[in-house]
């Protein structure tokens, strides 16, 4: 019937070689529109950081510990584990522990000066965790990494 034909088409003003219905909304722009890319607004910008946020976050807390992300994974398994009863302290909680034990050793036995600036100039070259974090947060696209850990930290405990 009618509705298989052209007759409903008309020439769209703009280009004349494009037929549309004459009921189509193109028929009352002036112009082809044209595709423009457009920058965020801050309210957008800091939702993305927030979806990385939650996308990202074990992957960058890995980093920043210099571990492999399924290293971090088992880690966080074995807390959790550990938290509900099922296991004993973990991996990372007997080295923080021996490397406690070590300390304290070394702090009753006297050491010589080369040791303490070995030992200072080694402290001085390492990175600000939280500017690490910020730094590695960054590369995911994830803007204010601590302040959104604080922040996770911070509803967490008021819950």
């Amino acid at each position: 019937s009618k509705q298989n034909t052209n007759d409903y088409l008309i020439p769209w003003n703009v280009d004349p070689d494009v037929l549309i219905d004459r009921f189509d909304i193109r028929e009352l722009l002036s112009h082809k529109p044209s595709i423009m890319k457009t920058i965020p607004a801050a309210r957008e910008l800091e939702s993305f950081s927030q979806l990385n946020f939650l996308k990202y976050r074990t992957l960058v807390l890995a980093e920043v510990e210099n571990k492999s992300p399924s290293e971090h994974v088992k880690e966080i398994r074995q807390r959790i584990m550990h938290r509900n009863g099922e296991l004993g302290p973990t991996e990372s909680e007997i080295l923080h522990y021996k490397m406690l034990e070590e300390q304290r050793e070394k702090d009753e036995s006297p050491s010589d000066e080369r040791n303490a600036s070995c030992t200072q100039d080694s402290e001085d070259t390492e990175e600000d965790p939280t500017r690490k974090a910020d730094r590695i947060g960054r590369q995911y696209r994830i803007y204010g990494f601590s302040r959104l850990i604080k922040r996770e930290k911070s509803n967490h405990a008021q819950s």
